[in-house]
């Protein structure tokens, strides 16, 4: 099942000489579901050099024609993308490529249960409480249910979805360029030229070295704790030898960021001027009472003791301080005129990545 028209030649049929593996679920020993179809995910070396061919044999009409890959995709698609090139959406902005629930129900349930067989012999998983009605004296509370689809039913589905990675869902040019170039070479190739830039690379740092050392020294002692191992000058070499562009990275670390105000471009990226929505002074004018509203609203989060590990081990490193109370904060930085951020976990895979949320703290809202 492809919905990229290059890999519509390996389309075949099962001719029944084997068994497949079929579509139900174990619980394993830790409690999680486990899916039996997941291992057939699994490809085979012969079908992945076949994929690679046809993709190769189909890129002179999908990489190289302009008025197929656009450069500058619609605003539209751009969520998309940023999925499609390993980007996270914060929340819940974008869903998924094919949708997990075919409908939602609200029933009774245990506060436990996790997967249900519901009544008409669908199956479904408890989401979240309805926030209604309160406990039964059966111990049930109302619960929403998502309803996942049977199978043929998110078959046809996937077959219709359109995958973000999709070519007319493309980056920039450098990016196109890139793909491209690594279809064409040789295996070889490739690897030449990754021994001869790793080559330039551990010659470029040690001829930097001692500037590296100088530029660390310069920088005030905050700095110096989160850049201590970071090879800066290196960084803006191999920006300025591979594309062209002297970023300005090092110094920009050196003398710090602001995270309001007018942000300068490192000329890697295209401009995207957005006018600040309102003033630093207006911020901290609002800080204490949008604070109230904010503290009131947040409960605690399922990722707690990950993300407050994550906190620990970064003011160990010295790249935090903290933690501290409101009234620490006010004697730093006068009463009220300080703004907390909402740290949330962003799931990849078996890791929680935790992320600052400036945006709905407001904090990015006084940049440009």
């Amino acid at each position: 099942m492809t919905n990229c028209q290059g890999l519509l030649a390996l389309s075949a049929t099962c001719e029944g000489g084997h068994e497949h593996l079929p579509w139900s679920s174990t619980v394993v020993g830790s409690g999680e579901r486990h899916f039996a179809s997941s291992e057939e995910a699994v490809y085979p070396k012969q079908l992945c050099a076949a994929i690679v061919n046809c993709i190769f044999q189909g890129q002179d009409a999908q990489v190289h024609d302009g008025s197929t890959i656009p450069d500058a995709p619609a605003r539209a698609d751009l969520a998309r993308i940023r999925v499609g090139v390993g980007g996270l959406p914060r929340g819940r902005r974008i869903g998924a490529i094919v949708p997990e629930f075919e409908s939602y129900r609200t029933i009774w349930c245990r506060p436990d249960d996790k997967f249900l067989d519901l009544d008409d012999g669908a199956r479904g998983r408890t989401l979240r409480s309805s926030g209604a009605e309160g406990v039964r004296s059966d111990g049930k509370v109302k619960m929403v249910v998502g309803v996942f689809a049977d199978p043929l039913t998110f078959f046809e589905k996937a077959k219709r979805a359109l995958h973000p990675m999709q070519y007319h869902f493309s980056c920039r040019s450098a990016l196109k360029e890139a793909i491209s170039d690594t279809f064409a070479c040789k295996p070889s190739d490739t690897i030449k030229l990754r021994m001869e830039s790793l080559k330039w690379l551990k010659q470029e740092a040690a001829r930097l070295q001692p500037a590296e050392d100088l530029l660390h020294d310069s920088m005030s002692s905050n700095i110096k704790r989160v850049c201590e191992g970071k090879r800066l000058l290196l960084f803006d070499s191999f920006v300025s030898h591979t594309l062209g562009v002297c970023p300005g990275i090092a110094e920009a670390f050196r003398k710090g960021f602001n995270i309001t105000g007018w942000v300068e471009p490192s000329g890697l990226f295209e401009k995207d001027l957005k006018p600040m929505e309102y003033t630093k002074s207006m911020l901290l004018d609002q800080a204490i009472w949008k604070e109230k509203a904010d503290s009131a609203r947040k409960g605690p989060s399922d990722d707690y003791d990950v993300l407050r590990a994550a906190c620990d081990k970064e003011v160990a490193a010295g790249w935090l301080e903290g933690p501290l109370t409101s009234l620490q904060l006010d004697g730093l930085f006068g009463q009220g005129r300080w703004k907390s951020s909402l740290r949330f976990g962003v799931r990849q895979g078996l890791k929680v990545r935790p992320v600052d949320d400036y945006s709905a703290s407001g904090v990015n809202a006084p940049s440009v």
